[in-house]
């Protein structure tokens, strides 16, 4: 990353607006709140309110017993939120879950 990129991410919070819903008529936007994703609590912080968010999309479709397709409907969501970041922060943001997803696994 360059140092210009770094001073973006950490002078200025953005919003990031996200059609989470999956195909769902009248869906509306959510603002997530995007840091600097190169810090590991900054990305982790985006992932809990981007998971929340896809969650909350999703729940309203589908009943308890569609887990796969609530499943589904949560994972195109996030991803269509994802795309929305620049590349760099696409990068910074999986750089910085790899650590804690990897201690997760043990």
């Amino acid at each position: 990353m360059t140092k210009s990129q770094k001073m973006f991410g950490a002078a200025a919070a953005f919003g990031l607006a996200a059609m989470l819903a999956a195909g769902a008529a009248g869906a509306q936007p959510v603002r997530l709140t995007v840091g600097d994703l190169s810090v590991p609590g900054e990305a982790q912080a985006f992932d809990a309110q981007l998971a929340a968010a896809a969650h909350r999309a999703c729940a309203g479709d589908y009943q308890p017993s569609e887990l796969a397709g609530r499943a589904a409907c949560e994972s195109a969501a996030r991803q269509r939120a994802v795309s929305q970041l620049t590349p760099a922060q696409r990068e910074d943001y999986a750089q910085a879950l790899r650590p804690a997803q990897a201690l997760a696994m043990r």
